[in-house]
């Protein structure tokens, strides 16, 4: 406005304290303890006492012998006694040396006397501070205008340059005193800094009395400093109330007054402004008002200039200055907002932010009813003593008080001062410059209309120039101004050769300064410049902020990153990138024979097949923090700064200081500083070479630019940044604009001289329309109507701009420039971070099925930054190296998915017959690709029997094809594949078969301390080592998936050599080739892996691409999202497009049944036998392969069984199968029974025996059998050959007992203890026959007997059991408990009815017998009829 002046404090210096450390209080010295005397001490004065005593008489007879004279030395003796025994009391009473303890307490109270000079000092310091920050109301009018530093300077205080005084900044016991924010209240006590350190005081009573007396008085005195201005922290609360007893309202009014005086004067308009809301706008009380430039409109005028912010309402208040209400923004200015309402009820709006840190803040001097400052923490209350009463504690200050009149000085000697960016505003106040309007940032760059800007003509208009300029912003009329000129600050980052500033700069600036808008200048002005053949751009934000959010979509960016808080790992690559980059670079430089960049630019002119080679510009905000602590980075930057000339490879490095300990050997090679608003003058100093940087207006742009290089007449300018950030505003052809500048010209300074011919306006409080009686040009309504139309229009246009970023400058012309078709691209040196999830989506996969029986499958994508490239990641299983594979990984590393990718990957590109998977899984997950045709199996590996039948069925095919192989002369499982199309092999219609074992070192320590030789012939880690042993080189693969390598144990991974490993916990265990890779792969970036070197990433196998989610303008994964849907979506898409071609998966791999109908079971395994007479004991399928165990052809050294089981375990129906099976494949001439069923179980199959004629004896106690054991004896030695009987037969009929005649007998016993525990000692027929047995178990004679489990290890005590044992008969152990001890070598467990491990002393395997109903008596009856019906046809015969 006319006559003002603009007022540019110089930054704040923050008060460095002499002494930051604690100052310590020593603690008053202890009570001595007195000592306790010894026995002898007590008694002594009683032995001195008596040898006194005895002294005196000896003295007198002395005397009396010398005839009654008086001798005087006589008294020697007693006297030296008396004094010896004062000296041992002095010395031994246990009181000690008085004067030692007065020394004591003198030098502490020296000490404390030191010790106060030092609290004086720093008391001085605080309140001079203080008094600094917070000047006495009555004075400040005398510092308004006044630049020396060594008297308080107003506007010094913003968010940026707080000032102030801080002690033990950056600790825990940070301490500080701003004057930001904060307005003074008045006068009292606070404490010391820095304060007072003690111990506590001990119990009092062993405390010595005067110097703990002193030491309170010391710390009670001095730890605080008296009469020091206090200030209250507006951001604290949102709204503060100010309340006195009735009459004293003159002192609290004069306290509000005080405090936007106090505010005023540290604050300027920029940061904080002022309203009031009262009944009355002309209030005499609030008139100052209008002379405040803080309670100027920042945009709405009037006739007299800048609206006074006095309103009636706060409703009004939100009306007419919205910005100062609604949600928190950042920024500043702040509103401050004095409610004197003292008859209505005041309440914010509803759309008003009422929270701390809100846009406005609220000061009630008057309420009817307050419903504003409702925290009581926030309620002040003036006594009539002037004090102000504190809430929530007991401490009193001294009230400020300003007059009317004092404020209404101090108010108009403070309007004619403005700060830079007020100034700037036209006379009018309406924000236009009326003297010059300059070109925006848009305009400078030749863009009027956005839309109509041809980006590839300004490329080629700039595309055969060596020179790189960008225009930063406007300079100002000189360095020690705000005030800018026309003239522009061109930078030309080309090298000094060309005529340029260098090729590399450094920047700074605190944070809210600019930077980031002035980086936005600097880099879109050369995009906007040059095409993408010319200048690329690496853009890095160590902070992970959002300077360069949507820079990406350009199409000169190789790469953006903007999350490096937490990306080593992106660092890495991007290291390694650059690393290539110069090495590309220069061998591109030697192959066409060219010195530098500029050559080979010329070169390519006459030779357009040379490949581009654009200027790169690496950019990286906020790096001198992150360099700091990781000086290895450093490397790179100076490696670019070494070469960068000649290779066209430029550095801007930006942070908030940049000094020569960050920049090292980079400093000798910056061309041109730039540096905002800083806070040391070193760092000033270090980037522009003087220390103006920390003067100038923080958050507005302003900067220094200093150029060590190039073509300048003047190395360091002032110049304000374009503002990049502004709204885009297309222009118009009609404009409905309304000018106020011929209104303003109506509005006289005072001291002029009236014109009659112009109607003087009085200044007032109130809006124009309120006082104009006689206007001059357009009505009041007129204007007010035009204005209204206009600000309407205005802001609706605002509101729709103001809603979204897209019409900031720079994202309008990023976006036009990201759809610009046909353009040429930047350098394709950054591909995809592995932090991204990639899909089929990503990485297309190719029909294999022609390389059959070759198999291979694609994991992922192996980054090599290095080389700029990425390769498909593929696992060769062909490859005999390659069988097997152990994927490693930490839980939620991905493993599973990296599994189903595998088997996905195999079933898009082979056949179902090319390749099968057989799954066990401890987790749910990988079924999500059970649905490929290729999957013929699938199971819990809690499911025991499924879990051995795959793995028994895999240990089949590899002895199928080892065996087969051997006969084929097959050297791989290649050729053996390939002949096995044209020879197809019984038993084997597999492809490559894959074990897929998802958790193998789960199960493995799941089953660590079991013993699972009921189960496998050895523990299941041996197992699965001989699996992958055996299957090398076969056509099988062993596929585990492992939380830890080492839950496999030491030997099995070594049969696996080949490995994946994702994150793991513990990355020792990955080779040390990629250990390094491994330990840096972060926990929450599943699927990332490393191989041959490379960092990789495995695909999720699904067909949709994963989008990202943008958090803050970054791009954000969620480690924890499940895809399976679409892996399962994509698996049944698979499996219909084979089954429309005609291609199935083989037939599904299935566990044994649980339960076997014998009937139905005998039928299907009775087809199997051949021809021969042999008599077949089959005792159920072998679940691990589901092939028939038969007893008979087994290779058992005994033709006998013994049954163990607990009860319901199913050892009966044992009996009853090979009752059964014996029935049904001999004649009763052929078998005979002898039956013990001390439980009736078997009486009436014995029944049925009977009318049969196949029984030989039914018994259910021992004495019943006595006879049959005597003949069976006796048959046992008739059946005995002697040598010379066996000469008589050949080898094949001794072999197959020739000499035996009669029929086989089956000793059926059903709990082979009842039957033996009647037994006596001493002979008997049972024994008798045992030994017989003994002798020969082959000689027709078939024992099968039960025992119970808990018998088991009493086996060896029953005389039969001992014979049968030995022999090495097989045995059937059912369910049984653990405790019950082993079986040959086999361990009970408990199980269904029916399954159980036979085995003997060579090998054990599980099997599930089958079920037989017990017979019933209708086939008794039946039998019977038979029987009768045979006997009658025999006499008919006979008769």
């Amino acid at each position: 406005m006319a006559g003002t002046e603009v007022f540019l404090p110089p930054a704040p210096r923050n008060i460095e304290l002499d002494q930051e450390e604690e100052i310590q209080v020593p603690a008053p010295l202890p009570l001595e303890e007195k000592v306790k005397p010894s026995g002898f001490q007590r008694f002594m004065p009683f032995i001195m006492m008596g040898m006194m005593a005895l002294m005196m008489v000896l003295m007198f007879a002395m005397r009396s012998a010398s005839g009654g004279g008086f001798n005087p030395m006589m008294m020697m003796m007693p006297l030296m006694m008396g004094m010896s025994m004062m000296m041992m009391f002095v010395n031994n009473s246990g009181g000690g040396n008085i004067g030692e303890l007065n020394k004591n307490r003198k030098d502490y109270i020296y000490q404390l006397r030191e010790l106060r000079k030092q609290t004086h000092k720093a008391g001085k310091q605080v309140h001079d501070t203080m008094c600094r920050m917070f000047p006495n109301p009555a004075i400040l009018v005398n510092y308004i205008g006044n630049y020396n530093t060594k008297e308080p300077v107003m506007w010094q205080s913003s968010e940026n340059t707080p000032g102030g005084i801080t002690a033990f900044e950056g600790t825990v016991d940070e301490v500080s005193f701003r004057p930001f924010m904060s307005a003074r209240l008045g006068t009292g006590v606070t404490n010391l800094i820095p304060n007072l350190s003690f111990e506590p005081l001990n119990v009092p009573e062993t405390l010595e009395p005067v110097t703990t007396n002193q030491f309170r008085s010391f710390v009670r005195t001095q730890g605080f400093v008296p009469n020091v201005p206090i200030g209250v922290n507006l951001e604290t609360s949102p709204a503060f109330a100010f309340t006195c007893d009735p009459g004293d309202e003159d002192r609290k009014y004069g306290l509000i007054r005080a405090m936007m005086a106090s505010l005023a004067f540290n604050h300027s308009p920029n940061v904080i402004r002022f309203a009031a809301i009262t009944d009355n706008i002309e209030d005499p009380r609030w008139e100052f008002m209008k002379w405040l430039p803080h309670a100027l409109h920042p945009s709405a005028v009037d006739r007299l200039g800048s609206s006074r912010m006095v309103y009636q309402s706060i409703v009004e208040f939100a009306n007419k200055v919205p910005e100062a209400v609604g949600d928190p923004t950042q920024g500043r200015p702040q509103w401050v907002v004095i409610v004197d309402k003292p008859n209505h009820e005041v309440i914010a709006p509803q759309r008003t932010s009422l929270s701390a840190g809100s846009n406005s803040i609220f000061i009630v001097a008057a309420a009817g009813e307050d419903r504003l400052a409702t925290s009581k923490s926030a309620r002040y209350h003036v006594t009539e003593d002037n004090e102000i009463l504190l809430p929530y504690s007991e401490a009193k200050l001294n009230a400020d008080f300003m007059s009317l009149e004092d404020m209404d000085t101090f108010a108009r000697t403070m309007f004619f001062y403005r700060p830079p960016e007020l100034a700037e505003l036209g006379d009018d106040g309406s924000g236009v410059d009326t003297s010059f309007k300059r070109r925006n940032w848009l305009e400078v760059l030749g863009i009027d209309d956005i839309n109509e800007w041809d980006p590839k003509r300004a490329w080629a208009a700039n595309d055969d120039k060596d020179h790189l300029i960008t225009p930063l912003g406007y300079k100002t009329i000189n360095r020690q101004s705000s005030k800018l000129s026309t003239e522009l600050l061109l930078l030309d980052a080309a090298e000094s050769a060309a005529g340029g500033t260098g090729p590399h700069g450094v920047g700074q600036g605190r944070s809210g300064t600019g930077k980031s808008i002035m980086i936005a200048a600097f880099v879109l002005g050369l995009v906007a410049r040059y095409s993408a053949d010319k200048v690329n751009f690496l853009l890095w934000d160590f902070k992970g902020g959002s300077t360069f959010q949507r820079y990406e979509n350009l199409p000169h960016v190789v790469m953006s990153l903007t999350n490096l808080a937490d990306g080593a790992d992106l660092l890495d690559r991007a290291y390694l990138v650059i690393e290539g980059e110069i090495q590309r670079r220069q061998e591109l430089l030697d192959d066409w024979e060219v010195k530098d960049i500029r050559d080979y630019h010329k070169a390519r002119k006459s030779n357009p097949d040379m490949p581009a080679l654009p200027h790169l510009f690496l950019v990286a905000d906020e790096f001198a923090e992150f360099i700091k602590s990781n000086r290895e980075y450093m490397k790179l930057f100076e490696s670019i700064a070494r070469v960068g000339r000649s290779l066209g490879m430029h550095l801007f490095l930006v942070s908030q200081t940049v000094d020569s300990s960050i920049l090292g050997d980079v400093e000798d090679q910056i061309g041109f500083g730039i540096s905002l608003t800083v806070k040391s003058a070193g760092a000033s100093r270090g980037v522009v070479g003087t220390d103006e940087a920390i003067n100038l207006p923080s958050g507005k742009g302003q900067a220094l630019a200093y150029f060590r290089e190039g073509e300048t007449d003047e190395p360091l300018s002032r110049f304000q940044t374009f503002f990049a950030e502004e709204i885009y505003v297309p222009p118009v052809t009609d404009s409905h604009s309304f000018d106020s500048t011929s209104l303003a010209d109506t509005i006289l300074d005072q001291d002029q001289e009236p014109d009659e011919s112009v109607h003087i306006l009085p200044y007032t409080v109130s809006p124009l329309d309120n006082v104009i009686d006689e206007p001059t040009g357009p009505s009041p309504e007129e204007i007010e109507a035009e204005r209204k139309r206009e600000e309407a229009a205005r802001r609706e246009e605002q509101a729709k701009l103001d809603d979204s970023k897209d019409m900031q400058m720079k994202n309008v012309l990023i976006d036009r420039i990201a759809r610009e078709p046909n353009v040429p691209q930047a350098l394709e040196l950054w591909k995809r971070s592995m932090r991204e999830p990639i899909t089929y989506h990503d990485v297309a996969l190719s029909d294999r099925s022609a390389s059959y029986p070759d198999m291979t499958a694609t994991l992922g994508v192996l980054d090599d930054p290095y080389h700029h490239d990425q390769y498909a990641w593929e696992i060769q299983f062909s490859n005999p190296r390659l069988t097997n594979l152990i994927l490693a990984g930490a839980r939620g590393s991905g493993k599973t998915v990296a599994m189903e990718t595998i088997i996905s990957s195999i079933a898009q590109t082979y056949p179902p017959e090319a390749a099968q998977f057989l799954i066990i899984s401890t987790g749910a997950k990988i079924k999500e690709v059970e649905a490929y045709p290729h999957v013929v199996g699938y199971t819990a590996a809690r499911d025991v029997d499924a879990k051995e039948r795959f793995i028994g069925e895999v240990s089949r095919i590899i002895d199928i094809r080892s065996r087969k192989m051997m006969e084929w002369a097959s050297p791989d499982a290649a050729s053996y594949l390939s002949q096995k199309l044209e020879n197809p092999v019984e038993g084997d219609p597999y492809g490559h078969l894959f074990l897929v074992v998802d958790g193998m070192g789960e199960m493995i320590m799941e089953n660590k301390n079991e013993d699972m030789t009921s189960v496998y012939q050895r523990p299941l880690d041996k197992e699965m080592q001989a699996l992958a042993n055996n299957a090398a080189g076969v056509g099988v693969h062993i596929l585990m998936t492992t939380v830890k390598v080492s839950d496999m144990g030491y030997s099995f991974p070594s049969s696996v050599p080949f490995g994946l490993f994702l994150s793991m916990d513990d990355p020792s265990e990955a080779p040390k080739d990629i250990r390094p890779l491994i330990s840096a792969i972060r926990s929450d970036q599943p699927g990332r892996s490393a191989d041959r070197g490379l960092n990789s990433r495995v695909l999720v196998p699904q067909s949709e691409p994963i989008v990202p989610e943008i958090v803050r303008g970054v791009e954000v994964f969620d480690p924890q999202r499940n895809y399976g849907g679409d892996v399962t979506a994509l698996a049944k898409r698979v499996a219909e497009n084979y089954a429309q071609a005609g291609m199935r998966g083989l037939p599904e791999v299935k566990p044994v049944p649980e339960r076997l109908a014998y009937a139905k079971w005998w039928k299907a395994v009775s087809a199997r036998f051949g021809d021969d007479s042999m008599v077949r004991m089959p005792l159920g399928f072998r679940t691990k392969d589901a092939t028939l165990l038969d007893v008979a052809t087994c290779g058992a050294a005994s033709s006998n069984l013994l049954v163990f089981g607990n009860s319901r375990s199913g050892k009966t129906n044992v009996l009853r199968v090979a009752l059964s099976n014996i029935v049904q494949q001999t004649k009763p001439s052929q078998a005979k029974f002898v039956i013990f069923d001390p439980r009736n179980d078997l009486f009436v199959e014995s029944q049925v025996l009977k009318y049969q004629n196949r029984l030989l004896k039914y018994a259910s106690t021992l004495g019943e059998l006595d006879k049959v054991f005597d003949q069976l004896t006796k048959e046992l030695e008739k059946r005995r050959p002697s040598s010379d009987d066996l000469m008589k037969y050949t080898a094949d009929e001794v072999a197959n007992r020739a000499w035996i005649e009669g029929p086989d007998i089956y000793l059926l016993i059903d709990n082979l203890t009842d039957l033996e525990k009647t037994v006596g000692y001493g002979e008997s027929p049972l024994t008798r026959f045992a030994e017989a047995f003994g002798a020969y178990t082959d000689l027709g004679v078939h024992i099968y007997a039960t025992l119970k489990s808990s018998d088991a290890m009493g086996v060896d005590r029953s005389k039969l059991g001992e014979k049968l044992m030995g022999a090495g008969s097989p045995v059937l152990l059912l369910s049984g408990d653990n405790a019950d001890g082993k079986v040959q070598g086999i361990r009970f467990a408990n199980s269904r009815p029916g399954l159980g491990t036979f085995g003997d002393t060579n090998s054990a395997e599980r099997v599930q017998v089958p079920l037989v109903q017990p017979w019933t008596q209708d086939m008794v009856e039946q039998t019977k009829k038979q029987r009768a019906e045979r006997e009658a046809r025999r006499r008919a015969r006979g008769n």
